[in-house]
């Protein structure tokens, strides 16, 4: 999913290091520096990675007009990989053994050949394989999308495998000599928040009211944050984004009011890993009986769908808890066509960053109250309204009486 069209996926990660001048002639040579090269591939081996411009797999431009948009660049790193598929690697090594066959005297051609003999086969087999990686057969090309947000110090980009993620921090080291460090929940608490790294290790973890299957582990302690256990604020950020939600609260991002609506999707999981996991799928999940339940048990959000509406935008994505990772992001239309490509692509990373600062700023609000003195008062509402009965008569806003009427019909149906 790209940055310059359809939906936005994306995780992100810290650069440290000293930053360039966006748009400034060096940055664009480092790039060209380390752009993809196919020939690196040679017979196969690692992968060759390196800068596209991102348009398509094959743009290898950079420059001012295509990849930096109000000092935030806009590029793609290639990965290229060439495999032999097995079974065909073993299809060649069975006609090299026919062929040697037709070699031997007739009345050997049907005992079993020498360790050497096959081995001789192999090699032609390979040969064969790696001639045709040389005429660019069995390549597989992959693009991650990059925006370096620059002024704002983040770099986002979609998280794929552990290996895509140490390419990509591999080719910024080589490129630039920066870093990245991909930011959780845990981690973005600790550099919002004055208390630091400290506050957030030191904290007590949340409960909301629930007695823990297993007596002897009465603290949350998920394998998800096994990493670090301050991930877990993600989820509780969930748990409060649901809270205020279903009062029909909007919350306040600098002088704008940001209305926030769980919807189609909401995935649970125990925070003390005893009693499973609930997915839901409908158009509003959290009004759900089978949601309640699961939160009143001690499943906290793992995956949850919503609607962001802020400043007349209206945004709709998929949020992962502990890591905040953002999945499916359709940004609002435009109500007048823009004239260029370029005007287009400026207009989508405003809403993008637009839209990753707000998320960012709700979370520090959270953080704000999760860490200050007055959390023990809110996990208690919280706790109270997670174990209270389902609300499904109470009238509490638009949000409340929409999810009211659609649970009438679709409950029975989501069970």
């Amino acid at each position: 999913m790209s940055f310059r069209k359809s939906s936005v996926s994306y995780l992100r990660f810290r650069p440290t290091g000293p930053a360039p001048q966006a748009g400034s002639e060096a940055i664009w040579e480092a790039f060209r520096r380390n752009k993809i090269s196919a020939e690196s591939l040679g017979k196969g081996g690692q992968p060759a990675i390196g800068w596209i411009g991102g348009r398509h797999v094959l743009d290898l431009t950079f420059g001012w007009e295509t990849n930096s948009f109000g000092g935030s660049i806009l590029v793609a790193m290639r990965r290229d990989a060439v495999r032999v598929p097995h079974e065909l690697r073993h299809a060649y090594q069975a006609l090299a053994e026919d062929a040697y066959r037709t070699t031997l005297p007739v009345d050997e051609r049907a005992r079993p050949l020498s360790h050497r003999e096959r081995t001789e086969a192999k090699t032609v087999a390979d040969r064969q394989g790696m001639d045709e990686v040389a005429r660019g057969h069995h390549r597989t090309i992959r693009q991650v999308p990059v925006l370096w947000d620059i002024p704002g110090a983040m770099v986002l980009a979609p998280g794929g495998s552990d290996e895509s993620r140490s390419h990509l921090n591999m080719l910024f080291r080589e490129s630039f000599g920066i870093s990245l460090a991909p930011l959780g929940a845990g981690e973005l608490a600790a550099q919002s928040h004055q208390g630091g790294r400290r506050a957030v290790d030191d904290m007590s973890a949340a409960t909301f009211g629930v007695d823990p299957v297993d007596p002897g582990s009465p603290m949350p302690r998920p394998s998800w944050s096994a990493g670090d256990i301050g991930d877990i604020l993600g989820n509780e950020f969930l748990i409060w984004l649901w809270w205020h939600a279903e009062a029909g609260e909007s919350l306040q991002v600098d002088a704008d009011a940001v209305t926030f609506l769980p919807e189609r999707v909401l995935d649970l999981s125990c925070a003390w890993d005893t009693t499973g996991t609930t997915a839901l799928r409908t158009d509003f999940p959290t009004r759900l009986r089978e949601a309640r339940r699961a939160l009143a048990s001690g499943k906290w959000p793992r995956r949850m769908g919503f609607t962001m509406e802020c400043g007349g935008d209206s945004f709709r994505a998929t949020i992962r808890g502990e890591n905040l990772a953002i999945a499916g992001l359709a940004l609002p239309r435009d109500e007048d066509a823009p004239k260029t490509d370029r005007e287009s692509t400026e207009r989508r990373i405003d809403k993008i960053l637009s839209f990753e600062r707000t998320v960012r700023r709700l979370f520090e609000s959270f953080v704000r109250v999760r860490l200050g003195a007055g959390w023990d008062s809110a996990e208690r509402e919280i706790a109270a309204w997670v174990h209270r009965d389902h609300p499904l008569g109470r009238a509490a806003g638009t949000i409340d009486a929409v999810a009211v009427a659609h649970h009438t019909e679709t409950a029975g149906a989501a069970r």
